[in-house]
């Protein structure tokens, strides 16, 4: 055995573990607060993740794997165990982190420290957390953040917004039927020109 044939497994066994979502298949419930015009160039456009992503993505779902396990161990069976959500004849889908009850359980594993919210969730975490209870019948969530780097959580309650599901519901629904039309919606963020959201031959 060499390092060079460790390494090699570790990462080929990183690489086959890692799941990231198909984008040319689904529509992600966790990233409705994105622009949609960037959420349907990628499920056009967008080819499979590289390597770089792929190892953060593991890592990522490990520590959130690890936090599910310690959730288990230390409340039983009031904590429910992850699962799907599908929505809009099954185009749209996303995934608990559990739930307690009919509380839902989001569980967000943080690179460091600096990246850990002060006060409250970050809008994106705000946007996912209601995009995933107005799909799955939610009236609470639990945000639950870990550094990777030094173990440190942070939680916050978050209560459903109708108008924000709402919301999320009708830029589901435009990005899909933009989709469907092999088109481009508008954009909302103003930086999609320049980070090359644009049409393209498929």
């Amino acid at each position: 055995m060499e390092a060079k044939e460790v390494r090699g497994e570790l990462l080929a066994y990183a690489r086959r573990s890692c799941k990231p979502f198909e984008k040319r298949l689904y529509l992600d419930i966790s990233r409705l607060g994105e622009c949609p015009r960037k959420l349907a160039w990628e499920m056009l456009y967008s080819g499979s993740p590289g390597e770089d992503i792929k190892l953060r993505l593991f890592v990522a779902q490990l520590m959130e794997s690890n936090l599910v396990s310690r959730l288990v161990k230390l409340f039983g069976s009031t904590y429910v165990l992850p699962k799907p959500i599908y929505a809009m004849m099954g185009k749209l889908l996303g995934y608990t982190s559990g739930e307690f009850g009919k509380i839902l359980v989001t569980i967000k594993s943080i690179p460091n420290d600096d990246a850990l919210p002060d006060g409250r969730a970050s809008n994106n975490h705000y946007w996912m957390t209601q995009a995933l209870m107005h799909f799955g019948h939610y009236t609470r969530c639990i945000i639950i953040y870990e550094s990777r780097a030094s173990g440190r959580i942070r939680t916050y309650d978050i209560t459903y917004s109708p108008s924000i599901g709402e919301e999320c519901e009708k830029k589901a629904v435009l990005i899909l039927d933009s989709v469907n039309e092999g088109q481009l919606p508008k954009c909302n963020c103003g930086r999609c020109k320049e980070n090359g959201y644009i049409e393209r031959e498929r």
